[in-house]
C-alpha cells in the first residue's frame, strides 16, 4: 500500500520544513519503492499546497509512476490503488491513453474525461486525492469495499489527509479528543460509522463515496458527521456506488423448510448477499448474461452478552 500526505493551508502559507520533515521520515518506512518523480522527492508543492507521496509497487504497471501525477488540465492527483479493469478504460480512453500507460494516467484520463463521475468507473481496490488548482477544490474519494484508508481533519487555517492517520494525531500541533460516537459503535454493534474515527476532529473517507472540499468563504462550523458546510470551503459527499440486499440466509439446522424468500431476513451467522450497481454503466460484469457485480460481504457476527 502506498502512502500518501496531503496540506492546504487556505491562506497560502508554505508549511513548517520541519513539520513537513517529520511527517515525509515518518512516511518513508511504508513507501519504499519512492514515486519516480525527477528529483526523487515525491513532492508537490505550490502556493500553499504541499502533497507527499510514498509508493509501494504491487503491479507492473506502478513501479513506472511518477507521483503525485499532474494531469493535461493541471489536476494534482495521487493515487494509491490497484485497477482491475484497465481493457475497459482503455477501450473507451484510447483516444487520451498511450500504450503501456500507468494506473494514475489511466485514473487522470478518466477524471479528465468525467469529472467526478469517473469514480464509479474505477473498478478495484483504491484510495485517491486530486487537488484542483483551477476552482481550489480538493477531492477524497474511495473504492465501494474501502479496503485502503484515507483521513482528513479540517480547521480554520488548513486541511489535511493522509492515508494514515498518526501523521494528523502526532504532528497536528493539538490534542483531539476521543470521539464518544465512535466507541458507542464498536461496543453496540461493533462497526463504528465507516467516517469516523478513534479522534473527534478527524475523519475517514467512507467507502464508496468522495469528499470534495471548495474554497469559500465565510467559516461555518464543520458538524459531527464530516458532512454540509465547514468554513473557508465548503464540503460535500457523494456516493459512486450503491448496495442493495438481496437476502439473508443460513442452513436450516432441521429438516424444516426454510422460510420463503421475502421472510429471509439477517441475523448473526448469516451471509450477506448484495448486487453492487454504479450509477454509471461500465463495461465489466460478473458473466455474459449480467449486468450487476454480485458480493458476498461476508458473515455478521455478535456478541453474546
Amino acid at each position: 500500500m502506498s502512502v500518501q500526505f496531503g496540506r492546504w493551508d487556505f491562506e497560502g502559507k508554505p508549511p513548517d520544513p520541519d513539520y513537513m520533515g517529520k511527517v515525509s521520515a515518518f512516511l518513508a518506512p511504508y513507501g519504499p519503492d519512492g514515486s519516480n518523480s525527477p528529483d526523487g522527492s515525491g513532492v508537490y508543492s505550490e502556493s500553499g499546497i504541499k502533497i507527499l507521496f510514498c509508493g509501494f509497487c504491487t503491479t507492473n504497471e506502478s513501479h513506472c509512476e511518477i507521483q503525485p501525477h499532474v494531469s493535461s488540465s493541471g489536476a494534482v492527483i495521487a493515487w494509491d490503488g490497484r485497477l482491475d479493469n484497465r481493457g475497459d478504460l482503455t477501450s473507451v480512453l484510447h483516444e487520451y491513453l498511450d500504450t503501456g500507460c500507468t494506473d494514475v494516467e489511466m485514473v487522470a484520463a478518466a477524471y479528465e474525461a468525467w469529472g467526478a463521475d469517473c469514480f464509479a468507473r474505477l473498478i478495484g481496490d483504491w484510495a485517491l486525492s486530486i487537488w484542483n488548482p483551477a476552482d481550489q477544490s480538493l477531492i477524497l474519494a474511495k473504492d465501494p469495499i474501502g479496503t485502503r484508508h484515507l483521513y482528513y481533519t479540517i480547521d480554520s487555517n488548513k486541511a489535511e489527509w493522509c492515508t494514515l492517520l498518526d501523521p494528523l494525531v502526532l504532528f497536528g500541533g493539538k490534542a483531539f479528543s476521543i470521539c464518544e460516537e465512535y466507541v458507542a459503535g464498536w461496543f453496540s454493534t461493533g462497526f463504528p460509522a465507516a467516517n469516523l474515527t478513534p479522534y473527534s476532529g478527524i475523519h475517514a473517507v467512507a467507502p464508496s463515496s468522495n469528499t470534495k472540499s471548495t474554497f469559500a468563504a465565510p467559516w461555518p462550523q464543520l458538524c459531527s458527521a464530516g458532512c454540509g458546510q465547514i468554513g473557508r470551503s465548503s464540503l460535500s459527499s457523494a456516493a459512486a456506488w450503491t448496495l442493495r440486499l438481496l437476502s439473508a440466509w443460513r442452513i436450516p439446522s432441521s429438516p424444516e423448510a426454510p422460510p420463503k424468500l421475502d421472510e429471509w431476513i439477517p441475523f448473526p451467522g448469516t451471509t450477506i448477499l448484495m448486487t453492487v450497481s454504479s450509477s454509471t454503466q461500465t463495461n465489466t460484469h460478473t458473466s455474459a448474461k449480467s449486468k450487476k457485480s454480485v458480493v458476498v460481504l461476508g458473515s455478521i457476527s455478535t456478541r453474546r452478552h
